[in-house]
C-alpha cells in the first residue's frame, strides 16, 4: 500500500491494519531519546524504531544513555533488524542549557549520518524526536528523502493564568514565549523545513508555525501509541476516587485541581491521588493543605514498568495542563475506560476531541469551578461516569494503539518506495 498525498491536511491519518506488504528499505532514524527500559519520550523513541525495525532495515542515531537497555532488547528479540549508533551530549543541561546541548547533538547527529550514509546508502532518513520544532534537525544534508516529526511545541498558555503557574512558572513561560518568538526567524529551521520530504505536525497549533509555501508537505500524526490494559473491578463506595498524573511544574496545572476541589458540593464525597514528581510539589502540597486538608494524597512518580497500575481504583481522571503537545497520559487514562475532564487547549484537546469532557479557559476564574461541576455531575450519575470511560476506552483501542501508530509512520515511508 502506498501512502497517498492527497490525504486531507488537518485529518488525523491511521492506516488499518494488517499492513500490504511493500518494498524492503534501508532506513536511517535519528532518535534523541529512544531507550525501552524508559517511558515517555525515550520509550516512544524506542517503540516506532523497533517497530519499524520489524518491516525494514534500520539504523538509529541516539544518546549512548539507553546503549545496555537497547542491546539487551536486541540480543533477546532477532526480529528486530534494528543496528544502533551512540552519541553522547554534551553534558550541560545542570546549567539549564540542555536545549543547546540537543542543537549541537542533532548537528553532531547528521555528521555522523552522512558518514553513515556513505557506508550504507540509505534509501530515507528521519528526524523522530525531540518532539519540538524549535530545535531543527540537519538531516537534510543527506540529500536524501528526508521526515521531521512528528514534533509539536507551537501550542501556547492561555492567558490570564499567572496565579496558576506562580512567579517561577509565569518568568518560565515568558521565557518560554520569547524562544516561541524568537525561533520564528531562526534561518536553520526554515532550511529544514523547506528541505524536508515530509512535515508531521502533532496538532494544529503546530501546523500553523510551518510556512504556507510548505504546508503542503505537512502530515498530521499523533506522536505516541498506548497500550489497552485490562480492566480492574472498581470498588463499589459513594466515595470516587480522582486521579492526577504528571511531572508537577507550574504549566502542568495541579492547582486548578486543588481549587476545585475545594469547590465540590458537601454531599460529594471524593479525594484526589496524585502522582507525580517535580519542583513545584511543595507549593501544590502547600496549597492542598491549607483548601482541603487531608482530601490529596501526593505520590511520586510511578516507574514505567507500574505506570498502568496508576489508574486502578480511579474513577475520574483531571488533566489540567495549559500547553501540553499530545498528552500521553489522558489515552492512558481512556484505554483505562476512565471519563476524563480536560481544560480545551493545547493539543491533546483535539486528539480526544468528543471523547472527553473540556472544561473552556477563557475565563480562568471559571476553570476550577467548572471542573467541580463536572466532577458533581459524574458523581450523581455514575452510569453516564461508566459509559463515557468504556466510549474513550474503544476509541482509544481502534485509533491510537501502537499497532496503529507504528502502520501510520510506515505507510508515511511507502511514498518514498521507488
Amino acid at each position: 500500500m502506498t501512502f497517498s498525498s492527497s490525504v486531507p491536511s488537518g485529518k488525523w491519518y491511521f492506516l488499518e491494519t494488517p499492513r500490504a506488504r511493500v518494498a524492503e528499505m534501508r532506513i536511517l532514524i535519528t532518535a534523541y531519546a529512544c531507550d525501552p527500559a524508559m517511558g515517555s519520550e525515550s520509550g516512544t523513541g524506542w517503540r516506532i524504531t523497533s517497530g519499524v525495525a520489524r518491516h525494514h532495515e534500520v539504523h538509529v542515531i541516539t544518546r549512548s544513555h539507553g546503549r545496555r537497555a537497547i542491546e539487551a532488547a536486541l540480543k533477546e528479540d532477532p526480529t528486530i533488524r534494528l543496528r544502533a549508533h551512540y552519541l553522547r551530549p554534551f553534558e550541560i543541561s545542570k546549567l539549564k542549557l540542555g536545549w543547546i546541548a540537543y542543537y549541537l547533538w542533532q548537528l553532531r547527529a547528521a555528521l555522523l549520518a552522512r558518514r553513515l550514509n556513505r557506508k550504507f546508502r540509505f534509501d530515507l532518513c528521519h528526524a523522530l524526536n525531540y518532539a519540538s520544532w524549535r530545535v531543527p534537525p540537519f538531516l537534510w544534508l543527506l540529500r536524501i528523502p528526508f521526515i521531521w516529526g512528528p514534533f509539536g511545541g507551537g501550542q501556547n498558555t492561555p492567558s490570564g493564568f499567572s496565579a496558576t503557574l506562580g512567579v517561577t512558572g509565569c518568568i518560565e513561560d515568558g521565557a518560554r514565549g520569547l524562544s516561541q518568538w524568537a525561533s520564528r526567524f531562526d534561518p536553520l529551521i526554515r532550511l529544514a523545513m523547506n528541505r524536508a520530504s515530509r512535515l508531521i505536525c502533532i496538532n494544529s497549533d503546530t501546523q500553523r508555525l510551518v510556512p504556507p509555501r510548505m504546508r503542503s508537505k505537512v502530515l498530521r500524526m499523533f506522536d505516541v501509541g498506548v497500550e489497552i490494559p485490562q480492566l480492574s473491578t472498581r470498588p463499589d463506595s459513594d466515595e470516587i476516587t480522582i486521579l492526577w498524573v504528571g511531572r508537577i511544574i507550574p504549566w502542568k496545572g495541579l492547582p486548578l485541581l486543588i481549587e476545585a476541589m475545594a469547590l465540590l458540593p458537601q454531599h460529594v464525597r471524593a479525594r484526589a491521588v496524585v502522582f507525580g514528581a517535580g519542583y513545584d510539589r511543595g507549593r501544590c502540597e502547600r496549597l492542598a493543605k491549607r483548601v482541603v486538608p487531608g482530601k490529596i494524597i501526593f505520590h511520586g512518580e510511578m516507574p514505567p514498568e507500574r505506570r498502568l497500575t496508576m489508574f486502578e481504583g480511579a474513577d475520574i481522571f483531571v488533566f489540567t495542563s495549559l500547553h501540553e503537545t499530545s498528552g500521553t497520559v489522558v489515552l492512558e487514562a481512556m484505554a483505562a475506560g476512565l471519563p476524563v475532564i480536560m481544560l480545551d487547549c493545547g493539543g491533546n484537546s483535539e486528539i480526544a476531541d468528543g471523547r472527553a469532557i473540556k472544561v473552556q479557559v477563557s475565563d480562568p476564574k471559571r476553570v476550577p469551578r467548572d471542573i467541580a461541576s463536572e466532577i458533581s455531575k459524574l458523581y450523581g450519575n455514575r452510569q453516564r461516569m461508566i459509559e463515557i470511560g468504556a466510549d474513550a476506552r474503544l476509541f482509544v483501542s481502534e485509533n491510537h494503539v501502537w499497532i496503529k501508530r507504528i502502520a501510520s509512520v510506515l505507510s508515511t515511508y511507502d511514498e518514498f518506495v521507488v
